[in-house]
């Protein structure tokens, strides 16, 4: 129940990755945001395309790639569907021109509502270069039932992702709770790890109490962020490791 990611980083075990998205409309803006990413000395990168105003990413994952140095990159297109900028209508030709050139990024993130012919095509072609994927669905308007939840979950691991990651809009505190049981069952019926994240000002705690529920990821911002609800990096850190350590106190 552990994803390999390079330099012995693991997701599923120990304190939850700290991860911070790199966006900018123009190469120059998305190469700053970078460098602020990895002063705040994070486990991941979050390479966000599809804030990207340029007809080709390429050049940019490039560089990024050389600039990040052993930090490892996850590339992410999020898709207008998924509340992203990103065209969904090139959304699996761009990725899977990415995925052929394989400019050094380590993790990819697809979208289940892609459909489950276009994620199965790029999933294989990721496996093909050793990539793992984080396979991710997101609600912006609330957050399902419990069994919804719970659904949503098994299907990406029956999809054939290595990571599952359900994103929600909460409307009260009820809806924040509710995710969290339901990261727990789905926690103990999975085999591959999950992430689980509440929003917004009220699902807050996802971010930072995180290893409670299982989650192995959490995202936080070097500046800019990219979801509603990122945090200050250096807030986060200090949050998962003193989560950490009641935890461990606990057991």
């Amino acid at each position: 129940m552990m994803t390999a990611i390079p330099h012995e980083r693991l997701l599923g075990t120990g304190i939850p990755k700290l991860c911070i998205p790199a966006v900018g409309n123009t190469e120059a803006e998305f190469l700053l945001n970078l460098q602020a990413a990895i002063a705040a000395e994070p486990d991941l990168i979050e390479l966000r395309i599809d804030t990207l105003h340029a007809a080709d990413p390429l050049p940019v994952i490039r560089q990024a790639v050389t600039v990040a140095g052993d930090i490892p990159l996850l590339l992410t297109c999020r898709s207008r569907r998924d509340g992203g900028e990103g065209d969904p209508e090139t959304y699996a030709e761009l990725l899977s021109s990415l995925l052929d050139e394989n400019p050094g990024f380590s993790l990819i993130d697809l979208e289940i509502s892609a459909g489950e012919c276009v994620f199965a095509q790029l999933r294989q072609k990721a496996r093909a270069q050793g990539i793992p994927v984080i396979g991710s669905w997101h609600s912006f308007s609330g957050t399902p039932d419990a069994e919804q939840l719970l659904s949503r979950f098994a299907c990406i691991e029956r999809l054939g992702a290595d990571v599952a990651k359900v994103a929600v809009m909460p409307h009260s505190p009820e809806d924040v709770d509710r995710l969290c049981d339901c990261a727990r069952q789905a926690r103990a019926r999975l085999q591959i790890p999950l992430i689980a994240i509440s929003m917004g000002s009220l699902g807050m705690q996802t971010r930072t109490e995180c290893e409670s529920f299982g989650s192995c990821m959490t995202f936080a911002s070097a500046g800019t962020g990219s979801a509603p609800g990122q945090m200050p990096a250096a807030a986060v850190r200090a949050a998962l490791q003193k989560e950490h350590e009641n935890l461990n106190q606990k057991g």
